[in-house]
């Protein structure tokens, strides 16, 4: 009836606003039926339209009620993943909810007024299932147990406010639905423990629903009798359920191909067999799990290397004298830095108040073609910003070179990262391989340096990590990570893998500037010797800072000493 009412409404409109009724017989007729029925469509209308409000009330007044807590939060709050994940998914909840309720000609345009007026979108269910997965991330990475996370604990981190058996239900299938069934068992088993703490008036999900995915994902991983007996239980539960009979004699038929007779079938159950897929091949040969090592914090310290590192100023350009950069030696071989407060709050606060309107999902290359792709193993948003956008990062970019002795003429636009729950960006190397014969890379050379300013300190996570030679290095606000890409000679330095670890707590920001091959001949030349390496930044074979004054011995006049 309502759509009936709708569909005269439109007529009405259409005919009332034509420029050309006398060209149509048809629709002349039309005009005689829907001015009968006017006064009827009205009445109608308002009714369906008080009834429309009413239920928009409820829904408001439901949403005071029960989520009061979340106005009481701060900002800043969301930057724990589990606050994070109950906030989206309220309010994709929230929205899917009114606009089912908002749907007369006069309310979409109130709709389209909001949505014109609103700085930030209501999520949506992608938004839902990109935090989803990224807590099942954090999960992996962190070595988070299901039963902390559905009860509001994130390490010594606890939100006082658990999770529910629909909660738990919906990451169980958002991963079911990625094929995902190592955690799909996990929070699967979590939602079946959590379902009777439900009242009965709230349970908005079946417990039917949660023994088939839990039989299925069992199944998948290779546990047959478990699989068997959930899938009793269900059909215990709810005979009628569909595919549940076709899946017992599944499961059976299967037991009796591995040798198990039918006695056997629901008795001496071996261990849960729940192996998580790494999905790593992304990362070639580099081994996922001592990455994820190396976000945690647990790579091998080798004392004889450690005790070789050391903190110095560095002064060797004129400018230096006077205003020395702090630089820390994390690594040799190869040569990895960190500049200590080397670019300043006012500074970061441009970059990312000009990065902001600009931030959109960041890409990464193609290993065949070189085109910009969207990939799993890069959750983060990024912008580009120039040397134009504002005096600021010209500033910047200047001083790249007093930082790292290199020739920023070529040097590519800054990027300004930021990453949400459970970003991250996997094992990569910031050179080229299979593009470098492309007109760009011919021209102004490949990435030989990248140079990464951390614009915040996350309270956990975050770190960037060398998988390969087992360096972390722990972002600071206000600080740069800088590293040669590239041999002298101009090959590929496969150490420099590298990865950004998800974010555990806090927020993560990011600038990145890669420098070029191009214009670097004389300040970083190739010798006779190509596996000749740095032993500090703008090293041409002087002495090292660690014993003498990091002063270029090529300096004259009154910078000299």
């Amino acid at each position: 009836m309502y759509f009936y009412l709708i569909n005269l409404l439109f007529i009405l409109i259409k005919l009332i606003n034509s420029q050309e009724l006398f060209t149509s017989s048809a629709e002349l007729q039309q005009l005689v039926h829907v001015e009968k029925e006017i006064p009827k469509i009205i009445e109608n209308y308002i009714l369906l339209e008080n009834k429309r409000l009413e239920n928009l009330k409820s829904i408001a007044n439901k949403y005071l009620k029960e989520e009061s807590e979340l106005f009481e939060l701060e900002p800043k709050s969301v930057l724990n993943p589990l606050i994070a994940l109950r906030v989206i998914k309220k309010l994709t909840k929230t929205w899917i909810e009114i606009s089912k309720e908002i749907q007369s000609d006069l309310a979409e345009n109130y709709l389209k007024n909001i949505s014109n007026q609103r700085e930030t979108r209501f999520p949506n269910e992608a938004d839902l299932n990109g935090a989803i997965q990224g807590l099942l991330r954090l999960q992996d990475t962190y070595k988070l147990k299901t039963k902390d996370l559905a009860n509001g604990i994130v390490e010594d981190i606890n939100i006082n406010k658990q999770m529910d058996a629909k909660d738990c239900y919906e990451i169980g299938l958002a991963a079911y639905n990625e094929e995902d069934y190592y955690h799909s068992i996990l929070w699967m088993e979590e939602a079946n423990e959590r379902y009777y703490l439900l009242e009965k008036e709230f349970r908005e999900i079946n417990k039917s629903d949660i023994l088939n995915i839990l039989s299925v994902s069992l199944y998948k991983q290779g546990n047959l009798k478990r699989a068997l007996i959930i899938n009793d239980k269900l059909i215990e539960l709810d005979p009628l359920y569909p595919n549940a009979t076709n899946n017992s004699k599944l499961y059976e038929q299967e037991l009796l191909a591995n040798g198990v007779i039918e006695e056997d079938f629901r008795s001496n159950i071996p261990p849960l067999n729940n192996y998580r897929s790494l999905n790593v091949s992304y990362i070639d040969s580099v081994d996922h799990l001592a990455y994820e090592e190396l976000c945690r914090g647990e790579n091998e310290i080798n004392i004889t290397e450690i005790s070789q590192l050391y903190c110095y100023y560095k002064m060797d350009l004129p400018f230096l004298r006077l205003a020395p950069i702090k630089v820390e030696i994390i690594r040799f071989e190869p040569l990895a830095v960190i500049f200590r407060n080397i670019v300043y709050d006012e500074e970061i606060e441009i970059m990312q108040n000009i990065s902001l309107p600009k931030l959109n999902r960041s890409l990464s290359q193609d290993p065949v073609t070189g085109a910009p792709v969207v990939t799993k193993y890069r959750i983060s948003k990024n912008a580009w910003i120039n040397i134009k956008t504002h005096p600021i990062i010209k500033q910047i970019v200047k001083r790249l070179s007093l930082m790292t002795n290199l020739n920023t003429k070529w040097a590519e636009p800054l990027q300004v990262a930021n990453y949400g729950i459970g970003g991250y960006c996997g094992p990569h190397f910031d050179s080229f391989k299979s593009n470098k014969d492309s007109n760009l890379t011919m021209e102004i050379g490949d990435r030989i340096a990248t140079v990464l300013f951390y614009s915040t300190t996350p309270e956990k996570g975050g770190y960037t990590v060398f998988t390969d030679i087992k360096t972390i290095a722990k972002p600071t606000k206000n600080d740069a990570l800088f590293w040669y890409n590239l041999w002298r000679n101009g090959d590929r330095d496969l150490r420099t893998r590298h990865a950004a670890c998800p974010v555990l707590l806090g927020d993560k920001w990011v600038s990145n500037c890669w420098i070029r091959e191009g214009g670097q001949e004389f300040v970083r030349p190739c010798g006779l010797d190509p596996s000749i390496q740095e032993r500090y930044v703008g090293d041409l074979g002087g002495p090292e800072p660690k014993k003498y004054p990091n002063i270029s011995p090529y300096c004259k006049g009154v910078y000299c000493e």
